[in-house]
């Protein structure tokens, strides 16, 4: 017996006593702890992993990696195709020989026509869309003024349902 195991001795007659006694002998004695571990411990320090993950290195790797991207991005793109601007009229009236008066007309004239073409095209669809819209608003007008008339008929009969239900109570009072 050393000398921090208590005396159990006079409790072995109860076998049960007895019993708790033989299992408190098997547990090895140990001191309890002096003090409780305190934040500053080594046990509570990060790792290594979570150190360096929680460190704002890498916001700073995320914004070098996308200004990298957005670098090498403008640098592979392909050149922009750049058109020339058209030579003014004084230009091209000293280096072409004078048209003849005809052909300017025939021009003005297949310009008018392609003109009057495309708008008319232009008001046919729009005359056409115009009219898909109000198709379609009209049916969604109706679906409306359905819903609306059923929503005031099933009022219309709660409100009557209340109506005789107050009724009912003030002539039994």
């Amino acid at each position: 017996m050393t000398e921090h195991e208590p005396d159990f001795n006079e409790y072995l007659s109860d076998p049960r006593a007895a019993a708790v006694v033989a299992v408190l002998r098997s547990v090895p004695y140990e001191e309890p702890p002096r003090r409780i571990a305190f934040v500053s411990d080594k046990v509570f320090e990060p790792t290594w992993w979570q150190r360096l993950w929680a460190t704002p290195r890498w916001g700073f790797a995320s914004a070098a990696l996308l200004s990298g991207a957005i670098v090498f991005h403008a640098a592979t793109r392909p050149p922009a195709i750049v058109r020339q601007a058209a030579p003014s009229a004084s230009i091209q009236a000293a280096s072409a020989p004078a048209a003849s008066p005809d052909l300017d007309a025939l021009v003005q004239v297949a310009v008018a026509r392609a003109a009057a073409g495309i708008e008319q095209r232009h008001e046919k669809r729009t005359t056409e869309a115009v009219k898909a819209a109000e198709e379609r608003l009209l049916i969604e007008h109706r679906q409306d003024m359905a819903a609306m008339e059923a929503n005031t008929q099933m009022l219309l009969r709660k409100l009557n349902t209340y109506m005789r239900a107050s009724n009912d109570v003030g002539a039994g009072q």
